[in-house]
């Protein structure tokens, strides 16, 4: 939600207002308040190959994780159609910021021809999706015009045990 604000000056004897959005800006408190990052893979969801390669380098980061590399991220469940933002096949993988230097090294060198958007996790999703974002590998266009911009408490934690995963296995293609 954009917040608004009513501005007021005193000019001379007479009081001057104007109404303002307020969008916020990269400020010492936003970067301490970085929760996460999200790492979303990209896929054609209408490619076979391109599934299996996005897949195949899901069960990757997942063993990651499961073998302690990677032990503060979590990697959410794939979605093969376009979904919220993101216009075409995708899954995200979210790490806190004790994992990040292990995450990126692997999401930099392991990716192969997938695109992922990498994105700290503020409470300014659309910020944090655009001008606080960087691609691994060709952009890919997103429908920004749904993301909130300000989330105000509701932002994602990595790590958080609350979240059911899917098991990968059973995913049916």
């Amino acid at each position: 939600m954009e917040s608004k604000a009513i501005i007021c000056f005193l000019v001379g004897t007479s009081l001057l207002c104007i109404r303002a959005s307020i969008i916020p800006s990269s400020t010492l408190d936003d970067l301490l308040s970085i929760k996460g990052y999200h790492f979303h893979t990209y896929f054609d969801h209408r490619n076979t190959t391109n599934i299996e390669e996005a897949i195949n380098f899901r069960t990757s980061i997942q063993e990651r994780i499961t073998s302690g590399e990677l032990k503060e991220c979590r990697i959410n469940f794939v979605n093969f159609l376009p979904r919220g933002p993101h216009l075409m096949g995708e899954y995200e993988t979210c790490c806190n910021s004790t994992s990040l230097p292990a995450a990126m090294s692997f999401f930099i060198e392991n990716r192969g021809n997938l695109s992922v958007l990498f994105h700290p996790l503020t409470r300014w999703e659309l910020l944090d999706h655009t001008k606080r974002a960087m691609f691994l590998g060709p952009p890919v266009k997103m429908d920004v015009s749904i993301l909130s911009v300000d989330l105000f408490d509701d932002v994602d934690v990595c790590g958080d045990d609350e979240i059911e995963y899917s098991d990968i296995n059973n995913l049916i293609l």
